[in-house]
């Protein structure tokens, strides 16, 4: 199978596969707490798999995810969260330290604008952003709808999984849930422990979690769902490229 990571291909190869698909897959997350059972970096773990998966099944290009430089002050599990201060205590970690939401918000709304600047100068017709944390939609989607009204010859995309995924049944979206954690077991299941639940003696329910209890999830569950959202995403470069055209 062709290697799609653009940051491992070679020039030619990169001339060759551009001609063919000049499309940028751009995975974004965060780490962050997502309960004893799963790796703290499961956004962007996430986020980056389904995009190469998604340049896989196109002819397109995975680039590296973003992992730094999101609002922290707000709308994130380790510090801004209703269950912050139990999850620090559980990482070991000293307070939150201050933070001004409105200038961490806008530093990252500059950094995502800057990557998609740079992947349209990089010969990327289309950028297609994949927020694997949640939060970032509604920080990502203003960026990308101001430069799709400046670009020319260009435009860029941005959503969940949730957003691309075709069947909210059967690709949903949560926080360290049975969805999350059934893309993640389907994706990465080296990053994904159930069992240590049942090493820890019994849990009313994990901490951290936003949606249904991530026990019920599955391999089989996460399968389906990446199904449902790489052939989303797909689609919607396909659909963006030729409009293009």
């Amino acid at each position: 199978m062709a290697r799609v990571r653009y940051h491992e291909l070679l020039p030619h190869e990169i001339l060759a596969r551009r001609e063919r698909f000049p499309v940028a897959f751009l995975p974004i997350g965060t780490l962050e707490w997502h309960a004893d059972h799963a790796a703290v970096g499961l956004d962007g773990l996430k986020a980056e798999r389904l995009c190469e998966l998604a340049a896989e099944e196109t002819g397109g290009f995975a680039f590296p995810t973003l992992w730094y430089g999101e609002p922290r002050a707000v709308k994130h599990m380790d510090a801004a969260a209703e269950e912050s201060g139990a999850i620090r205590e559980a990482l070991r970690l000293g307070p939150a330290p201050p933070g001004d939401p409105d200038a961490e918000i806008a530093a990252f709304q500059a950094l995502v604008r800057r990557i998609v600047q740079q992947l349209h100068a990089s010969g990327m017709r289309v950028v297609c952003v994949l927020c694997g944390h949640h939060p970032l939609y509604d920080w990502a989607e203003p960026v990308v709808a101001a430069l799709n009204r400046e670009a020319d010859g260009a435009t860029a995309l941005v959503g969940t999984e949730v957003h691309y995924g075709a069947d909210p049944a059967r690709a949903g979206g949560d926080h360290a849930g049975v969805w999350e954690t059934s893309y993640l077991w389907h994706l990465r299941p080296d990053c994904v422990d159930l069992a240590v639940y049942e090493r820890g003696g019994a849990v009313e329910r994990p901490l951290g979690i936003v949606g249904e209890d991530p026990r019920g999830a599955s391999p089989e569950r996460g399968a389906v769902a990446t199904a449902q959202t790489v052939a989303g995403m797909a689609g919607a470069a396909r659909a963006a490229l030729r409009a293009l055209a």
